[in-house]
């Protein structure tokens, strides 16, 4: 597949990033093998994380609110760093704005189940 080899030909960030993003945006089948890929290749850096956590929760999958909250517990994720809640928590809402209503609200449900820890985690950390 073209954007398979593309990521896996790209000798710098930037280009795998636009490859991973086409896979993610078009749901291709080599999606989660790609994003696997990257995870463990970049893991321990947190700003190059940030920009996969952003295509995680901004993902047209049909399961994106179960991955978000998977992602909570991901190795490369903390509550107190701000830039790791923006680029999960943040992104996930502002796609969601950007989602059909029926399905937005549907979302926005489920969100608020696991929501409340999330914020209180988070106003510890803003106290701190």
């Amino acid at each position: 597949m073209l954007v398979s080899k593309q990521f896996h030909e790209a000798n710098n960030m930037t280009d795998a990033l636009a490859a991973l993003s086409a896979a993610v945006a078009a749901q291709l089948p080599c999606r989660d093998a790609l994003m696997q890929e990257y995870d463990d290749k970049w893991h321990q850096d947190g700003l190059v994380m940030d920009k996969w956590f952003i295509l995680q929760a901004t993902s047209p999958a049909a399961n994106v609110l179960e991955t978000v909250r998977g992602l909570l517990q991901h190795r490369s994720f903390t509550m107190s760093n701000p830039n790791r809640i923006r680029s999960l928590i943040g992104a996930f809402a502002a796609a969601t704005r950007q989602r059909s209503m029926p399905k937005m609200a549907a979302v926005i449900s489920s969100w608020w189940k696991c929501l409340p820890t999330s914020t209180a985690v988070t106003r510890r950390w803003l106290h701190a």
